[in-house]
């Protein structure tokens, strides 16, 4: 996924205790869980683990519509 700078660096954050979930919402457009679910399955190689990747490929296209 390509996402905005401000995205990013937020994101980076994920495991720190410093990590905001505001800052994530505001950079998401109001959509941080969609972001969080899958920076955490992409970073705990859990899409492959519970094979996903179909389910998410299938959802942004239906959430893109």
């Amino acid at each position: 996924m390509n996402y905005p700078q401000d995205l990013v660096k937020s994101l980076s954050l994920i495991d720190k205790w410093e990590f905001n979930v505001f800052d994530v919402s505001d950079a998401s457009k109001q959509r941080p869980l969609t972001y969080v679910l899958y920076e955490l399955l992409k970073k705990y190689d859990l899409l492959s683990t519970f094979k996903v990747c179909l389910f998410l490929n299938i959802y942004t296209i239906t959430h893109r519509t």
